[in-house]
């Protein structure tokens, strides 16, 4: 009974702190189900309470402080520490690593809704690790200082450094911790995703799910500059807003990039499934279809003027018929810089045709449904339309590269001399 009346102590006396984790709960589920929202907080709750554990004997990561037993009658402690501290940085550090996975990851934007469609592989990039750590870090620039003034608000004075600090009371040795403590969170999150096969129970499509971790990040932080302006703290909350300034500026304008884009992005993606299929394929069967495609500017393969294609039927049974033969031969890829767009055949004054008569092949992309918010693109989404060749062997004929007149000197005279011929254009 009396641990149940501590936990209820700790949410009457830090409710912002608890709203902010259901807050988190309900995001964090519906990205990554139930297991790895379990997982994550667990990693990241055990983390911080070992950090400020060892900080508040040995001063190591964060530096030497210590918690003020006032309210230790009041909610929940665990040895020296309190509960709810450490459980703030579980929020804080995945709100770190949904904004890293914002900046790397594609961009599903539509009408009527927002999706980031993160990849395993951009999930346990080093770059995500890091950039999301520098978040965590960052808030806490913000953060520290006004928990340090406590006492002029509700939070109430909880602890203090007793050698002080360089910025408004806090030592750099705290932010450096902070640092630390969410490259080890997301660092052992990362190890444990590779390793682990996770159930996606929990996780669902929401409209717009991608904005809301960003928006809960802007959340947390007007909040703590709302409060720092409240105790009269100008200086303090001045440098906040210029801190964030180009960080604000920076998540405004990464949507507006169109290589962010689903439209490009997923074109690529797309790309990369018949590829991975026909190379193999073309290997072992030995044969080769002739490329349409090249590097160009600015453009992406048109769509096929097909009644199937366009009745939107037919994509599946075509992907799986005709990714092998009829896109064995694509040497070259659209890249970001460089869609493809047609190749121009330069003519020889042999009349070879460049390609046989009829329909030529051409890909089509279209986006699936999003249930989930994931890069996985199925090859059902790719519509292929085979070359129609001709079974009649290509005609080459000469053609004149110019029609011989004979000139003489005069008209009775021989046929010789420099003027014997003429060439006359054709």
């Amino acid at each position: 009974m009396r641990l149940l009346h501590l936990l209820a102590g700790s949410v009457v006396l830090r409710p912002y702190v608890f709203v902010f984790l259901a807050v988190y709960l309900v995001t964090a589920v519906t990205r990554l189900g139930w297991w790895r929202t379990v997982a994550f907080t667990l990693i990241a709750w055990a983390v911080a309470y070992v950090a400020e554990f060892s900080s508040t004997h040995t001063g190591f990561p964060f530096g030497l402080y210590v918690y003020l037993d006032g309210t230790r009658d009041r909610e929940l402690w665990l040895a020296n520490v309190p509960f709810f501290d450490s459980l703030s940085f579980t929020f804080l550090c995945y709100l770190g690593y949904a904004l890293a996975l914002f900046l790397y990851s594609p961009l599903a934007v539509a009408r009527r809704d927002f999706q980031v469609l993160d990849a395993p592989e951009v999930r346990a990039s080093p770059r995500v690790l890091l950039t999301g750590a520098f978040f965590v870090m960052l808030i806490d620039l913000v953060i520290d200082p006004l928990t340090l003034r406590g006492d002029r608000w509700f939070l109430g004075r909880i602890y203090y450094y007793p050698g002080g600090g360089i910025h408004f009371g806090v030592p750099l040795s705290n932010y450096a911790g902070w640092f630390l403590v969410a490259l080890v969170t997301l660092g052992l999150y990362q190890r444990v995703e590779r390793r682990v096969r996770w159930s996606r129970a929990g996780a669902r499509h929401v409209p717009y799910a991608g904005v809301l971790e960003p928006a809960i990040y802007l959340g947390i932080l007007l909040f703590n500059l709302a409060l720092t302006f409240w105790i009269g703290e100008t200086l303090l909350g001045l440098l906040g807003c210029m801190l964030y300034a180009p960080v604000v500026v920076l998540f405004l304008s990464h949507p507006l990039n169109p290589m962010r884009r689903t439209a490009a992005a997923m074109t690529y993606a797309v790309l990369l499934v018949p590829v991975t299929v026909a190379r193999p394929a073309a290997a072992l069967t030995g044969s080769r279809t002739p490329s349409y495609f090249e590097r160009g500017p600015t453009r992406r393969p048109e769509l096929p003027d097909l009644p199937e294609a366009r009745a939107g039927t037919g994509g599946a049974a075509a992907a799986a018929r005709t990714s092998a033969e009829g896109l064995a031969g694509l040497d070259k890829l659209a890249t970001p810089s460089q869609p493809s767009r047609a190749l121009r055949v330069a003519r020889t004054r042999y009349r070879v045709p460049s390609a046989p008569r009829g329909r030529q092949a051409r890909i089509s992309t279209s986006l699936p449904p999003l249930s989930f918010p994931m890069a996985v693109v199925p090859v059902s989404s790719i519509n292929v339309t085979p070359a129609e060749f001709s079974e009649e062997p290509a005609t080459r004929t000469r053609r004149p590269t110019a029609n011989t007149g004979t000139r003489t000197r005069s008209e009775e005279g021989p046929r010789g001399g420099p003027w014997a011929n003429r060439i006359v254009p054709p």
